[in-house]
């Protein structure tokens, strides 16, 4: 018996995990391993290599909103938003994912690498900017006369209340949205 085995053994006895919560998280991922297969007509491989606990919340994600054909955000962007997230990440088999599934949904090459430069831009300049001492409101009318030239349309263009909200519930951007 390995280690890691003896090591689960051990784990199971002093806390006395009852068998029902395993059960039911072999059950989602048995469930989920069946989704999948109905979805892509098997299960690819990569997903049987994911442990079995975080299954069912990876297809969750994976499904809703990485292969939702209905999302607001084509599937062709989507992607190019993957490769330039994946390639300031460590995982070269998402890089590989997202730049084969960009192409796929027609990308072309300059694309890509124009993605690849936008998110390494992105890193690079959030890196300096967050360590520079700008009140977010100079940054905001900073912003405002770069994309539009002069402040009398920023009350149309500026995020609305609506959009800050969700955006603040989604992500923690304090100071981005007028209070």
């Amino acid at each position: 018996m390995t280690s890691y085995a003896h090591l689960t053994n051990a784990l199971v006895s002093v806390f006395a995990f009852s068998a029902m919560p395993m059960l039911a998280m072999a059950d989602d991922a048995d469930a989920t391993y069946q989704n999948i297969s109905e979805t892509y007509g098997a299960v690819p491989t990569f997903f049987w290599q994911f442990p079995r606990e975080e299954l069912p919340n990876a297809w969750e994600a994976f499904s809703n909103h990485q292969m939702n054909p209905n999302l607001a955000l084509e599937s062709g962007m989507r992607e190019l938003i993957g490769v330039a997230v994946a390639a300031q990440g460590s995982c070269q088999s998402c890089l590989y994912f997202h730049t084969a599934a960009a192409l796929a949904n027609g990308a072309s090459q300059a694309d890509i690498l124009a993605a690849l430069r936008v998110g390494e831009a992105t890193v690079r300049l959030d890196a300096i900017i967050s360590k520079v001492d700008v009140a977010p409101e100079d940054f905001r009318r900073a912003t405002d006369l770069v994309l539009w030239g002069d402040m009398t349309t920023v009350a149309v263009r500026s995020p609305s209340a609506e959009f800050c909200g969700r955006l603040l519930a989604a992500v923690d951007l304090a100071g981005f949205c007028e209070e």
